[in-house]
């Protein structure tokens, strides 16, 4: 079962089920627009399907990635994260309604700290999203793959540690570790939550 595509407005509380088997992402597209035709397109995260859903097609990156994944064989165990892996364009929160699970998320607007070449901008100059070092340079050595596919031969690019100190609590690099586990929780996403 996916989640499908909705709209979110300021203030809106969104209710969203799935059934406690499911796993995957959850991502939020910016900027969208609908043509005369009906084909929709957004700036940051849009998927290239043209419609309102993605249809399971993967977010354009630059974006931040809400990963849950299920390993239990009961169904309860979750793992869960907000990955900046590849890059960043909305703040976002995930608090589990368990009070002894560890909320994790980015709370901070990394587009105003982010380093100039890495900036996504709307056609108005406007910063809107900021790509991961990785996925703009393609470089092995900022990717943590190839020769440089261990954690002792990666160390996080000056990018990353950008992500880190704005946001501890998410996934920043390949080998930060930054995933939480939660047994028997719903979860509560909030997007652009106060600092």
């Amino acid at each position: 079962m996916g989640l499908g595509m909705f709209e979110i407005g300021p203030n809106e509380v969104m209710f969203n089920t799935a059934d406690d088997s499911w796993r995957g992402r959850v991502y939020f597209r910016t900027y969208c627009t609908t043509d005369n035709h009906g084909i929709v397109s957004c700036l940051t995260a849009d998927c290239g399907s043209g419609e309102q859903s993605c249809e399971g097609k993967a977010a354009k990156a630059p974006v931040t990635l809400l990963d849950f994944l299920n390993f239990s064989g009961d169904d309860t165990q979750y793992t869960y994260d907000i990955s900046l892996m590849h890059g960043f364009n909305v703040p976002a929160m995930v608090y589990p309604q368990n009070s002894s699970c560890q909320p994790t998320g980015c709370p901070g607007d990394i587009n105003a700290i982010c380093p100039d070449d890495l900036r996504v901008k709307d056609s108005a100059g406007k910063t809107i999203a900021c790509k991961s070092a990785c996925d703009a340079y393609q470089d092995p050595k900022l990717c943590c793959i190839k020769d440089f596919g261990s954690r002792a031969k990666c160390q996080p690019s000056s990018q990353a540690k950008v992500f880190m100190q704005a946001c501890p609590l998410a996934h920043t690099w390949t080998y930060d570790g930054r995933a939480f586990a939660c047994s028997g929780s719903d979860f509560n996403i909030t997007l652009c939550p106060t600092a």
